[in-house]
């Protein structure tokens, strides 16, 4: 006898909701209800589902192509498993991307370490930032998200109270981090960089510094480069804007120590030298920085959610990115590929087919 009531009952419902979904009471796509007053009836007899329903109103069904109506509010807890079994999955991914960035180094290091034109001796003066409290140090590279991850420094230290607290760009990068010698690191700390494409970091590396920067360091720089690639400089127009194919020309004839924002990324880190537990890269910043706060245990602060840097420069953008280097000569490009060929082949970039 129950089970022809359950029968009666479910066959009862079926008819219900289509009358519903033809007279367009649910959106049969988004489970929406329309504007139309919805009549108020259920089938399921449990306790737990009267409770819910007494407690929260009436469910809202949708529709899953491959299990039929399912009721949201009753399948929260299934979702919620369901996105820490996909989170858990993402971590098993990104395990096996760390894996395989950290050999294709051991690799390439080995192959290109003894080669003078592609490997650059590190610079064994230059620190890294070290936070005892969470075992950690980060080796900095200049236009890879240096901002972002000084923001959840100042939130870890209590100089702030989360990455998305008002600061002035100023105080975040003249605060005295804590830091150790890059040659000699806490073999017992999780040490971390991140890096970026070479060109992309070369184009905002321009358009921060060589277009924008104010810094005598660079306006120094922007005469050098117009009073060798330009013609008839004085010093009225000495200050005019470089372009790009003249930083590019700058950059593949520049004989001795470059500049921090457009040095070799393996010399900053010494990545030929130390061996890290995690490369990031910029091109994913966001999802890598979170997974990387995860690994070291720290659960209560997220990467920031908005871009706080004043240099922001959007030179990952493909449209912008291809733009500026359409201007520059295939011959200087391959002589730009040729330059900092080391630090394409160690962190996995490609050979910018795209350009050509």
């Amino acid at each position: 006898m129950a089970v022809r009531h359950n029968f009666r009952a479910c066959i009862f419902y079926v008819m219900f909701l289509s009358f519903l979904i033809s007279n367009k009471f649910i959106n049969i796509t988004t489970g929406a209800k329309s504007n139309k007053m919805l009549p108020i009836c259920f089938t399921a007899t449990d306790k737990m589902f009267m409770q819910n329903y007494k407690s929260q109103g009436p469910p809202i069904f949708v529709i899953n192509k491959s299990k039929g109506f399912k009721n949201n509010r009753m399948n929260s807890e299934i979702q919620r498993k369901s996105q820490d079994t996909i989170h858990q999955k993402s971590i098993s991914d990104m395990n096996e991307i760390q894996r395989q960035r950290k050999h294709l180094i051991q690799q390439i290091c080995a192959k290109m370490k003894w080669n003078t034109t592609y490997y650059h001796e590190p610079d064994k003066n230059r620190k890294i930032i070290i936070i005892d409290k969470y075992h950690f140090q980060y080796c900095r590279i200049p236009k890879i998200g240096n901002t972002s991850w000084k923001r959840i420094i100042l939130t870890l230290l209590g100089v702030i109270d989360n990455t998305d607290s008002e600061i002035s760009f100023r105080k975040i990068h003249c605060h005295e981090y804590p830091t150790i010698s890059l040659m000699e690191p806490n073999k017992n700390y999780t040490s971390f960089l991140f890096v970026r494409h070479p060109f992309q970091r070369i184009l905002s590396a321009y358009k921060d510094k060589i277009l924008k920067s104010f810094e005598g360091d660079f306006q120094i720089t922007r005469r050098q480069i117009l009073s060798e690639y330009r013609q008839n400089v004085t010093d009225e127009n000495s200050g005019a804007d470089v372009s790009f194919p003249e930083f590019v020309k700058f950059l593949v004839n520049l004989k001795g120590n470059l500049n921090a924002h457009w040095d070799f990324q393996h010399t900053h880190c010494a990545v030929c030298e130390l061996s890290y537990d995690f490369i990031g890269h910029f091109e994913n910043l966001v999802e890598e920085s979170n997974y990387l706060l995860h690994l070291l245990g720290i659960n209560t602060i997220v990467f920031p959610k908005h871009e706080y840097s004043y240099h922001v420069t959007n030179s990952s953008e493909k449209d912008i990115y291809l733009n500026y280097f359409s201007q520059v000569s295939s011959e200087d490009i391959l002589k730009l590929y040729e330059f900092y060929k080391m630090d394409f082949e160690l962190f996995g970039y490609s050979f910018p087919q795209e350009l050509f």
